[in-house]
């Protein structure tokens, strides 16, 4: 598991080894957390935390970096 104070918003989730797997549960916590369905083709195409939390999907989940 990475330490939230390693996680920068702009860098690829590639980055952080996102995998289909991992793609799932962030899925499940976006679901969770923001109230949004997302398509799992929308966590996996997107570059960044940044690129998906700035869309539509999760207007209203406040980010501390």
């Amino acid at each position: 598991m990475i330490s939230t104070e390693k996680i920068t918003l702009g860098r690829e989730l590639d980055d952080y080894g996102l995998n289909s797997l991992i793609s799932v549960g962030l899925r499940s916590w976006i679901k969770r957390e923001c109230g949004v369905d997302l398509a799992l083709s929308v966590i996996v195409e997107t570059e960044s935390l940044r690129a998906l939390v700035g869309g539509d999907s999760c207007r209203d989940v406040e980010v501390d970096h």
